[in-house]
């Protein structure tokens, strides 16, 4: 992906209003898509360290 994403970076100065627009409109998917995976990762994440405290303080360490 990051060599597609270098080579359509290379081509935007010389590229037609359509083709920049089509860029953008699949730019923004691409990012909508990575965003959502975050946020599925984060709560994911979230989610794990709550049952750690949850397990530390059922049986604490003494």
């Amino acid at each position: 992906m990051s060599k597609q994403l270098s080579e359509a970076q290379r081509r935007v100065p010389t590229a037609t209003t359509k083709t920049i627009v089509e860029y953008i409109d699949a730019s923004a998917d691409v990012l909508k898509a990575c965003v959502a995976e975050y946020r599925t990762v984060a709560e994911a994440a979230d989610g794990h360290a709550a049952d750690a405290r949850r397990l530390s303080e059922g049986w604490p360490i003494d």
